[in-house]
């Protein structure tokens, strides 16, 4: 997947590995990705995938800063996390989060 990056990238990048900074930062970006998809869950389902989410987000986090100090590049290190949410979602069969729709990762897997 071709991830674009723009300013607010830079920003969160810069925010998360400022030392202080970067726990409150966290936190912000936590509660933002675990509403954003939470907004593409079921209705019905939303609140049971709350607690999930938002151990989740806070890991992909972790992996993201250290991808960073590993010297990939933003880019690189976020499209780490996607990749991560994605399968994490369709291991949960939580295919409607999917940045990849699911019913277009099932064809891939079944041509090999």
């Amino acid at each position: 997947m071709k991830i674009r990056q723009n300013i607010r990238h830079w920003a969160a990048k810069k925010a998360l590995t400022t030392p202080v900074v970067g726990d409150v930062a966290n936190d912000k970006l936590v509660d933002l990705h675990t509403s954003i998809f939470l907004n593409k869950a079921d209705e019905e389902r939303r609140e049971e995938r709350r607690d999930h989410l938002d151990g989740f987000f806070d890991a992909t986090m972790d992996a993201y800063v250290a991808a960073l100090e590993r010297g990939f590049t933003e880019a690189e290190a976020r499209e780490i996390t996607h990749v991560q949410a994605n399968f994490d979602f369709f291991n949960h069969g939580w295919t409607e989060m999917m940045e990849i729709p699911g019913d277009e990762l099932e064809a891939h897997y079944r041509r090999y």
